[in-house]
């Protein structure tokens, strides 16, 4: 397939492909909150702790008279927790040595988060050039935690590969050449209707030779024409049309055949039938008969609808 083809198919791919995956577009990035600074100050929106709902669900059985044991047992924790939260006031900060600076970020999470086709992974790779120092784990636990307390639904890798992507079968070098001498009008499949239009807006070559196609066959259906200036604009033209400079070559040396085809209203296509019935014949008998009783089968042989024999 020519390069420019090949080079004209990859870069449409790659449009499709942007379009279907959901990708969001540079103007609509634009659009966005833009990305933040390493010095941001640490936002108002805190990450919660869901200790906290466990704690405050010991000290509401514990209210009803529940034993510690029977709380550890419902609630899935150790009885020394159970003993240790009903210690406490209030549920102290959790001090984790790797600790992350995730608030840093949450601004930017749920700006990202609020555009469609970003996915966790997208944000994932955004905080950590700005400056993020936790692990992945961390961070998809902090960011969800981020997004269901906005209420925000962004869809994930699995959900993100299980939509199909549009793909369009490229015209093979038969097909195009069928419909080269054509409108794409005439192409019944709106798909390859659409990749041989896309073909012609794209590749000039192609549009020259559309042309010229359509004027050689104009020339063998009407008879007429000026097959000499066909075949010199063929060898002048500023494109490199190596298949159609063959062609046009062949065409020169047997011009005097081919102006006869053009101009004159005979053919051989009933010589040719006749030569391809008489090769037919030849197959079935070969190895089986002499020459002169290949002559008779031949001979009285009727061709169908071939009055003159």
């Amino acid at each position: 397939m020519d390069p420019k083809i090949q080079k004209l198919i990859k870069d449409k791919s790659n449009e499709l492909l942007k379009k279907s995956d959901g990708q969001i577009t540079g103007d609509a990035k634009e659009k966005t909150t833009g990305p933040l600074s390493k010095v941001q100050k640490r936002t108002d929106l805190k990450v919660t702790d869901r200790r906290q709902d466990v704690f405050n669900k010991v000290k509401e059985l514990h209210a009803k008279g529940i034993s510690k044991r029977k709380i550890a047992r419902d609630l899935g924790i150790g009885r020394n927790t159970v003993h240790s939260y009903l210690s406490l006031e209030s549920l102290p900060p959790r001090s984790n040595p790797r600790s992350t600076n995730i608030g840093l970020f949450s601004q930017h999470i749920v700006a990202r988060s609020n555009v469609q086709g970003y996915m966790v992974k997208d944000i994932m790779d955004e905080i950590y050039k700005l400056g993020y120092n936790g692990s992945r784990t961390q961070a998809y636990h902090n960011i969800n935690i981020i997004k269901e307390k906005h209420g925000i639904c962004t869809p994930d890798l699995a959900q993100v590969q299980k939509e199909r992507i549009p793909y369009v079968k490229p015209l093979s070098s038969r097909e195009l050449a069928k419909y080269i001498g054509s409108c794409p009008a005439v192409v019944k499949n709106p798909d390859q209707r659409r990749y041989l239009q896309t073909l012609l807006d794209n590749i000039p070559e192609l549009l020259v030779i559309q042309k010229l196609v359509r004027i050689f066959k104009t020339m063998l259906t009407t008879g007429g024409g000026n097959i000499y200036r066909w075949i010199e604009f063929i060898k002048r033209s500023k494109y490199k049309m190596t298949g159609s400079a063959t062609f046009a070559n062949g065409l020169s040396r047997d011009i005097k055949a081919v102006k006869n085809a053009i101009g004159m209203p005979w053919g051989n296509g009933a010589v040719e039938g006749h030569v391809n019935r008489i090769k037919s014949i030849k197959g079935q008998m070969y190895g089986r008969a002499r020459f002169d009783l290949l002559r008779k089968k031949v001979i009285l042989s009727k061709p169908v609808n071939d009055p003159q024999i």
